[in-house]
């Protein structure tokens, strides 16, 4: 849910300014309203230094810090990394350089420069060439040597007496001033610079808990800034206005600091056409589906936070696409042994995925997939009662019944999302504009829910169609469409207008309804696969032949296993978390009438 917000305005005699600032950072419970102008030189010097900063440790993260070296300040150690950078830098691009023109002369071979210009100054002069052939014709006037013959090229060199070199139907090429050994060299000489600078990095990230510190600091100087520029000046220069926002769980820590220090203010209930921050206030579980919301959008004010109606959505989407049990009990594993040694920061990311491993191992299990292995194939007890149970029985979409189950599954969760976000939106209508406007929004849900019900009884179920109750339904739920859609305007109008809604509506919400289908498939292409790769794996094991070659299959048969296993997890992982998110972001969040744009709500506080 959205935490409600309290608009605060402070009036601050410009003696006391300095001081409020510093109380109000302290408390760490106000969003400082940004007024347009939060830029300056002295800004942007800070978020210069503080890219410097960030810059030099995500270099420095990449360095084993060498022990035992000496620890320097902030200031110190950026620019030693980035005098160090410098160096090696400049060392790549002469490197690359030497290494072209290594593949320029390495065919002449070994040769003295300056005996080519201490000939020159005699007046012979060398003329190099390369040809795809050599035309003894056109040479048979001249003195030439040939030094070598590469890339389908014959390279030679033209002995004369005559500075204009010749007119040959061949390249002439420039005379190289090193040799092939004169560049190796150089580029020797190159590497060793470019190590004795790494290593000098190696000392220099001995100091990255002081840039820690300092981007700290930083931090906190630049927030103090950007407040001192969103304060508005007033009263000739003798008092400052501070706008911001504050959560209303707050406001008693808030005023009495306020009260306190004798700090004029008003407050009033924030209103959605201030642009007010945004604070999601999630139970535990909820929480965890926050940095998947975040991918798209906050929402604005007057909107619901969609978070808590498609976390457990996401959960079993991702759940049922990855669909296998041993690939669930492995990421289940392995998030469980990185929980005790990760970050506080990273925590709440391996919960998520333990959530998710635990949702693939549950559709695995109903799925009856272990790591490719068909469980409802083997003698396991409760696989093979169902299995006989289904023995003779075809499914309604797809022949396998097991199958069938899961596609008519995924259509079934597809429709409680997409009725979920129909009635979101209907009860965000009413929220923003009042209930008559929203009597369209809720008739199409109900009618959806009619036509569903009508289906079901066409198709054999044993359900009155006279009911009264029934029969309301459809009814109110038509008048709301043709007729309530804009109230306030003619009814042929409004009729009008209805008809291109049901069009809109239902063609979308039928292909909408399809994109569901996907969980199916997506689950199908996982299990199948591995399949595949068990099969491929065991057409090679030979039992019948002696120890080694038992063993040597065993071991081909393994590896085809785990490689192929990897490409599938690796790919199946991919699409299970694509899919779920598109299903979310496109499906869900359009049926919900999901606007977002919302800005995080960020208190003025100090950085811990």
């Amino acid at each position: 849910m959205i935490a409600p917000m309290k608009k605060y305005s402070f009036w601050v005699f410009h003696k006391e300014y300095a001081d409020f600032l510093e109380s109000l950072r302290e408390l760490g419970v106000v969003h400082i309203q940004e007024k347009g102008n939060a830029e300056s030189d002295t800004l942007n010097a800070q978020l210069k230094q503080l890219q410097r900063f960030n810059n030099t440790i995500k270099g420095l993260e990449k360095v084993e810090a060498k022990k035992d070296a000496t620890i320097f300040e902030a200031e110190t150690a950026v620019a030693k990394y980035e005098a160090q950078m410098q160096i090696i830098d400049a060392a790549r691009s002469e490197s690359q350089k030497v290494e072209k023109e290594i593949k320029q002369v390495e065919v002449w071979g070994n040769f003295e420069h300056d005996r080519i210009v201490a000939l020159k100054e005699e007046g012979v002069f060398m003329h190099f060439f390369s040809s795809a052939t050599l035309d003894q014709k056109q040479l048979k006037d001249f003195q030439y040597f040939t030094i070598a013959e590469q890339s389908s090229k014959v390279y030679f060199v033209i002995i004369s007496d005559d500075e204009q070199a010749p007119d040959l139907d061949a390249e002439l090429l420039t005379l190289p001033t090193h040799s092939a050994s004169e560049l190796n060299e150089k580029r020797v000489e190159l590497e060793k610079q470019s190590e004795q600078a790494k290593a000098l990095l190696s000392q220099i990230a001995a100091s990255i808990p002081k840039i820690n510190e300092a981007i700290t600091l930083l931090s906190d100087d630049i927030a103090l800034t950007q407040a001192q520029l969103n304060t508005e000046i007033i009263a000739d220069d003798k008092a400052m206005l501070v706008e911001g926002y504050a959560p209303s769980e707050k406001e008693d820590a808030l005023e009495s600091m306020l009260k306190d220090k004798s700090i004029f203010f008003t407050s009033e209930d924030a209103k959605a056409e201030d642009d007010v921050p945004i604070l999601l206030k999630n139970n535990r579980f909820n929480r965890l589906f926050e940095v998947i919301s975040d991918l798209y959008s906050k929402p604005r004010y007057n909107e619901f936070d969609l978070t808590p109606f498609f976390g457990i959505f996401y959960m079993i989407f991702f759940g049922f696409c990855l669909g296998d049990t041993g690939y669930g009990l492995l990421y289940l594993l392995i998030a469980s042994l990185l929980k005790r040694k990760a970050q506080d920061s990273m925590k709440p990311i391996i919960s998520l995925v333990q959530l998710l491993s635990l949702s693939t191992v549950i559709f695995g299990l109903a799925g009856g997939t272990f790591f490719g292995i068909e469980l409802y194939k083997t003698s396991l007890p409760g696989y093979r009662h169902i299995t006989e149970s289904l023995a003779g029985v075809e499914g309604t979409f797809v022949k396998d019944p097991i199958q069938d189950i899961m596609l008519k599954a995924s259509i079934a969760l597809g429709l409680v999302q997409m009725l979920l976000g129909m009635f979101i939106n209907a009860f965000k209508v009413m929220k923003q504009k009042g209930f008559k406007h929203s009597i369209s929004s809720f008739s199409w849900p109900l009618f959806f829910i009619f036509s569903g019900a009508n289906a079901a009884y066409i198709s054999g179920t044993e359900l009155p169609f006279w009911n009264p109750a029934y029969i309301a339904l459809g009814g109110a739920s038509l008048l709301g469409i043709f007729f309530f859609n804009s109230p306030g305007k003619n009814p042929l109008v409004n009729f009008g207008a209805g008809l291109w809604d049901a069009y809109n509506n239902v063609v979308g919400g039928i292909g909408d309804l399809l994109s569901y289908m996907r969980l199916f498939a997506l689950a199908l292409a996982s299990s199948i696969l591995g399949l595949v790769f068990n099969t491929l794996g065991l057409k090679i094991l030979n039992t019948d032949g002696n120890i080694l070659v038992i063993i040597l299959t065993v071991i081909g048969m393994m590896v085809i296993m785990a490689v192929g296993h990897a490409m599938n997890i690796f790919m199946s992982t991919l699409s299970s978390a694509v899919h779920p998110l598109r299903l979310t972001f496109v499906e869900f969040y359009k049926n919900a009438g999901f606007e977002g744009g919302g800005k995080a709500y960020k208190p003025f506080q100090r950085t811990k």
